[in-house]
């Protein structure tokens, strides 16, 4: 458990062939058994920066393919957050994966099987939308084949997250995960580019629904790229055999007894329940309220993903060097502004501008958020709190859509978004509160 560090435990962890330290500064750092030599860390480095900025390339070009269909089938609000928010379909995955990978104390082939029948999924409704002309569907039905479609691909989802988390912990130490996900992300806002484009161009050139089938068997193939990357990392065995049992009280007492864990749970909870689900419906807010054309949902990607690639390496370098508890306060504190300019600006030009502030404040907030979620549990705990966290997660992810889009179709989109940037702003504080029991150097977690 990651809490507040005293002088003691703050001091560096001994190294191999160094003389033994005392006792209680030797046992205060986690140790990993001499296996982040810089060799390793530099090979895991130069493979995992490839599979999470190609993780990263394909779920943006899977929201550029979606936000579109949804317009096109002339679903509500309401619709657009229930389908944004269908990740509580991989409840199932979530309650089975403790089960799965106390088998695999080596994580690496676990997690490439479960990820890459999880893209396959998605071809699946490609491969629908683009045989569309053959079958020739009605709104309702394409409507029906599209829910269907994407719950089968969230359920899916629900075995890839555990693995993932366990499999980036094993290869990766503490100190050096702001980097990779920094990294990653500018190299992914450089790749995603080129998708983007071809996607917009896939949209102006191909007729709909078939374009947004093209564009979702292409997020399929890049995702599968990605995993090939994966399979040349080197990964520290996890100690499976420690592991409490799924679902027993030992796995439970584990987690509640882990109260930086616990606050960390609240504080993502909270922020999801409140201010972030308005970030996905502000693309619809452009295509619908001020009549943007569909390949507006490329050219906001296109804009947001210059500040990635400008913004994302000395994101990663801050988050390694201050910590993601100092640096989360800050990241909220950008969204709420974000918001605020596009209530003051709503329009296009505000559209594009706050999703370029958006992405800003994202590439420190989401990599804060996973190197907390990871760094937090000891190894033997990580498959019962990332699975715990993943149902709770499930739950505010699928509410915070929804409830965004009953107050989008209820109350004015733009009072929305100032209602959007108030909770921001009211959460800087808060922030401040929930995560003082953190420790504050990555040194000192797991």
């Amino acid at each position: 458990m990651a809490t507040t560090a005293s002088p003691e435990e703050t001091a560096p962890e001994p190294q191999a062939g160094a003389a033994e330290a005392p006792a209680a500064a030797a046992s205060a750092a986690p140790a990993h058994d001499g296996f982040f030599t810089k060799d390793v860390i530099r090979h895991n480095m130069m493979f995992l920066i490839m599979l999470e900025a190609i993780l990263m390339t394909g779920s943006a070009d899977f929201q550029i393919g979606l936000q579109p269909l949804l317009e096109y089938i002339n679903a509500p609000y309401k619709l657009i957050g229930f389908i944004q928010g269908l990740s509580w379909t991989a409840i199932l995955g979530c309650i089975a994966t403790p089960y799965i990978t106390r088998h695999f104390p080596y994580k690496k082939w676990y997690y490439i099987t479960v990820t890459s029948l999880w893209a396959l999924s998605l071809a699946v409704l490609g491969i629908a939308l683009v045989t569309s002309p053959v079958w020739n569907p009605s709104l309702f039905a394409l409507t029906i084949v599209t829910l269907i479609c994407v719950v089968f691909f969230n359920m899916t989802m629900g075995f890839t997250n555990t693995p993932h988390n366990e499999f980036i912990a094993s290869c990766i130490p503490p100190d050096h995960r702001g980097r990779l996900f920094g990294i990653s992300t500018a190299l992914y806002g450089l790749v995603s580019l080129g998708v983007i484009a071809i996607s917009r161009y896939l949209l102006e050139v191909i007729e709909h629904p078939v374009s947004f089938g093209f564009i979702f068997i292409m997020t399929c193939v890049i995702w599968l790229i990605g995993f090939g990357f994966a399979s040349f990392a080197r990964e520290m065995r996890t100690p499976v055999e420690k592991s409490p049992k799924p679902w027993t009280r030992e796995m439970f007492r584990a987690f509640f007894l882990d109260k930086a864990y616990i606050r960390f749970v609240i504080f993502c909870a909270l922020t999801h329940l409140t201010f972030m689900p308005l970030f996905v419906l502000i693309p619809n807010y452009g295509l619908r309220e001020m009549n943007m054309p569909a390949t507006a949902a490329a050219d906001i990607a296109f804009i947001s993903q210059i500040v990635v690639i400008v913004t994302s390496t000395p994101s990663g370098w801050l988050i390694d060097k201050f910590g993601p508890k100092r640096m989360l306060p800050i990241s909220v504190g950008l969204i709420g502004c974000a918001y605020m300019f596009l209530f003051i600006v709503f329009t296009p030009l505000g559209i594009y501008s706050s999703m370029g502030l958006m992405k800003l404040a994202l590439a420190v907030f989401y990599p804060c958020l996973t190197i907390l979620s990871v760094s937090i549990p000891k190894p033997e705990d990580r498959a019962g709190h990332f699975s715990t966290f993943s149902i709770v997660g499930m739950l505010y992810f699928a509410a915070g859509p929804i409830i965004g889009g009953f107050v989008s179709d209820w109350i004015e989109p733009r009072t929305v978004v100032l209602i959007g940037s108030l909770l921001a702003f009211a959460f800087i504080p808060l922030t401040i509160v929930l995560l003082r029991v953190l420790a504050t150097h990555l040194r000192d977690y797991y």
